[in-house]
């Protein structure tokens, strides 16, 4: 098994030397109500995952550790007290023997360290998952709807065109369409036009996604 710790999208990161068993709490946030007919279970969201992480920091050479780890024990605990130091989350990545992998963002609850008599340094943390907030900004465009009926008149109108229908005749190789260099600029023309080509509407990802798909495999004719 390895664990692997990194923070800012990988700026630096570490392998745990010496990996231990984990135990992963998964909580929900399951309730009960109570009716007439008796209790009444209710099914909650997910609650954040968490594993306590004990074990050591090798501090002299030779000592067997994982790929990618060091065996310098102190550089683990500059590394974890400046990464909590900034404030910011941290990602843990657990990789099982069997393939199984947990990846999630987390934070550092807390983080006890002492040096043994042999100069390694004994550790324990809490490790808890992280959920990034919505910022205001992503909020704003998310829920933002104007402007969404003159785009889908614009999509529905699109949809409904000769030249939508000669394209998707092109991608079916159609020997009844004799296609012409001008009809297929025309065709790319309108549906750039249409706005689907550009990545304008997130929400239109299918329909945009095919247009392209057409287009591509036109040029492939």
């Amino acid at each position: 098994m390895d664990i692997i710790f990194s923070i800012n999208n990988n700026e630096s990161m570490k392998v745990i030397p010496v990996p231990a068993e984990i135990e992963i709490s998964e909580p929900q946030d399951n309730g009960e109500f109570d009716t007439l007919n008796g209790k009444l279970s209710v099914i909650g969201p997910m609650g954040p995952r968490s594993f306590p992480l004990t074990s050591y920091f090798p501090n002299h050479s030779g000592a067997k550790v994982r790929p990618g780890a060091s065996t310098d024990g102190w550089s683990y605990v500059e590394w974890f007290e400046e990464c909590r130091k900034r404030k910011l989350p941290m990602r843990v990545i657990i990789i099982y023997d069997s393939g199984y992998t947990v990846n999630m963002a987390c934070l550092i609850n807390d983080f006890k360290w002492s040096v043994g008599t042999n100069k390694d340094i004994k550790y324990s943390m809490d490790v808890v998952e992280y959920t990034f907030a919505l910022s205001k900004k992503l909020e704003e465009t998310t829920t933002d709807n104007s402007g969404e009926d003159d785009d889908q008149v614009k999509w529905d109108e699109f949809a409904a065109s000769e030249e939508y229908a000669f394209l998707q005749r092109l991608v079916r190789r159609s020997k009844e369409e004799e296609a012409s260099s001008a009809a297929m600029v025309e065709a790319v023309e309108k549906a750039v036009e249409a706005g689907f080509t550009t990545g304008e509407r997130p929400q239109d990802r299918a329909t945009r996604e095919e247009v392209m798909s057409m287009i591509v495999n036109m040029h492939n004719l």
